[in-house]
């Protein structure tokens, strides 16, 4: 059965001062819950003990995505399509006329390694040819391939790319080493140590080659 009280007419009713009167507690107190998990709403995010590395870096990688895919970085995305529209327009403005679609040319044999064999080719004809183009670096090159090939026809030395100019003027012996340095010198200078020949060192070595061809004649001691 359900109860009801019934104010008479014309009554007056005095609220209740004791449930209105607000309730408070000690600082240290509040400070002590708010302190504990359990009264919290929202734990901060904590990597599972025991994630790989991998697990990590993944996650890393959806925070960075989610973060360059935020509508606040448009912005910057679209300074980085600028910068490279204005990078783009400056190469093609520096372009000669018909450079974007022109074919390249072919590749001329200068390579800074040493072959992979010196074959049949004419490096004293080629050293020259550079020489009258302007390629003195080319022409020093040329010259010191053309002195191994010599070598190695005559049995002095044997010829491996991989192999080093000390190694070679070990092998070409006390007659012909003297008459070697110079080549493998200049070669190395010009093509390892950023040092362009001039004229009068390409003469020098020019010139060594007369000696340098008779030591290896026949019958001449070496």
């Amino acid at each position: 059965m359900a109860f009801m009280l019934v104010v008479p007419a014309g009554a007056q009713v005095r609220p209740d001062s004791v449930l209105r009167a607000p309730r408070t507690a000690p600082a240290d107190v509040m400070e002590q819950a708010r302190a504990e998990a359990a009264f919290r709403y929202r734990e901060e995010a904590r990597a599972p003990e025991g994630e790989s590395l991998w697990s990590r870096v993944l996650r890393a990688l959806d925070t960075l995505f989610n973060a360059a895919t935020h509508p606040n970085a448009r912005p910057f995305h679209y300074a980085l399509l600028v910068a490279f529209v204005l990078w783009l327009v400056v190469r093609v403005a520096r372009m000669e006329p018909g450079g974007a679609f022109r074919r390249a040319p072919a590749r001329v044999d200068v390579g800074g390694a040493m072959p992979d064999r010196l074959g049949r080719r004419d490096y004293l004809a080629e050293a020259r040819q550079a020489r009258a183009g302007g390629d003195l670096r080319l022409s020093v090159r040329f010259l010191f391939l053309h002195v191994l090939q010599r070598l190695a026809d005559a049995g002095r030395i044997t010829y491996r790319p991989e192999k080093t100019n000390r190694a070679y003027l070990a092998e070409a012996g006390p007659q012909l080493r003297p008459l070697l340095a110079p080549f493998a010198l200049a070669f190395e200078q010009a093509w390892y140590g950023g040092l362009t020949p001039g004229p009068s060192d390409v003469d020098r070595l020019e010139a060594t080659l007369a000696e340098f061809d008779a030591h290896l004649r026949p019958g001449h001691a070496g």
